[in-house]
């Protein structure tokens, strides 16, 4: 059974995630830990309950998503894993920041460790995820999905109540349509954690989010 600790990071109120299964190891959902005290309070929830970092997964390169990947190479060694459509927004990030009001920021990416596509698979202990691409609000956006544990991280493509946005250079709202038309197709039982606010299930969802009628 998954053990999943939701952290909320930076002044976008991203949500990373860390996720561990009996063999103690773990991936990290989407570091954007930028502050000490939030890296911190990651790496003592980590070190407290004993966890291997093994994987650093990306649900796509917005800034606000990646702002600890450095620190998690430095801290882990472990490069992120991001689909390859999103490998030049991620390299880029800083630029994004910039436009959305935060100039002075200036990270300082790591090499991305491994590129992934629709249908890959990634994994940690005993637990596989698959690589859902999501494009729509990124062209490399990707939905995380575990069948097995009933569990999808689903980044910027879907919230509670609302989806990603679709206005930066590289949205697109048709992309967002078919993306969603996909992610109903899971079972209505299935957990979703997004990339910002609280988790819901695709059952709720399918039910009540305006986007998906």
């Amino acid at each position: 059974m998954l053990k999943i600790k939701r952290i909320e990071c930076n002044a976008l109120a991203e949500n990373c995630y860390i996720v561990s299964d009996d063999t103690k190891e773990c991936m990290i959902v989407d570091c954007g830990a930028i502050s000490p005290f939030e890296q911190e309070y990651i790496s003592k929830y980590i070190e407290e309950n004993g966890l291997k970092v093994v994987l650093h997964a990306l649900t796509h390169g917005h800034f606000d998503h990646c702002m600890g990947a450095q620190w998690i190479n430095d801290t882990y060694g472990i490069r992120p894993t991001i689909h390859e459509r999103d490998a030049d927004l991620y390299k880029n990030c800083n630029q994004l920041a910039a436009a959305m009001g935060y100039p002075n920021l200036t990270l300082q990416m790591p090499p991305i460790g491994r590129c992934v596509n629709n249908g890959d698979t990634v994994s940690f202990g005993n637990t596989t995820f698959r690589v859902i691409h999501t494009p729509g609000h990124s062209h490399g956006c990707v939905v995380y999905y575990c069948e097995e544990e009933g569990v999808a991280f689903t980044g910027d493509t879907l919230f509670k109540g609302s989806i990603g946005t679709t206005s930066f250079p590289e949205g697109s709202m048709f992309q967002m349509t078919q993306s969603l038309r996909i992610l109903c197709k899971l079972p209505e039982e299935t957990k979703l954690f997004p990339g910002h606010g609280p988790a819901t299930t695709m059952g709720y969802e399918g039910a009540t989010n305006p986007f998906l009628e």
